[in-house]
């Protein structure tokens, strides 16, 4: 699943310190936080298309694939959860880097219907 990266903010991690990190917001999952990482400053500053990735398991799908209304709830509940997220950005058409791979980023859709509307693709990654 592929949610489009639409601002990326550079901020203090808290008011004390002099650590820095980014607040990102993407299409469909909540505003989440990454720590300053050299490659996303590089991608930002020469404003490459970012994306945030969730990875395909394989558990996601039952079996046996069921087509009942319990058995899409499930699904529903499952894609729902919080998870690892991976950060791209495009360095050619169709093809991408991943950056910021240090860091393990947690996020989570906003909301069922931001779960139905994701984009679903297969990305090339370099």
């Amino acid at each position: 699943m592929v949610h489009r990266v639409k601002t990326v903010q550079l901020k203090r991690v808290d008011g004390r310190s002099e650590n820095l990190g980014y607040e990102i917001q993407a299409t469909g999952l909540h505003t989440f936080e990454v720590p300053f990482h050299e490659q996303l400053n590089n991608a930002l500053a020469r404003k490459l298309p970012l994306v945030v990735i969730r990875p395909w398991y394989g558990k996601l799908l039952d079996r046996a694939v069921e087509v009942d209304d319990a058995a899409t709830q499930r699904w529903i509940s499952l894609l729902d959860q919080p998870f690892r997220a991976l950060l791209l950005t495009e360095v050619l058409h169709n093809e991408y880097k991943r950056i910021a791979s240090s860091s393990s980023i947690v996020t989570h859709p906003k909301d069922t219907a931001s779960i139905l509307s994701s984009e679903v693709s297969t990305l090339t990654i370099v």
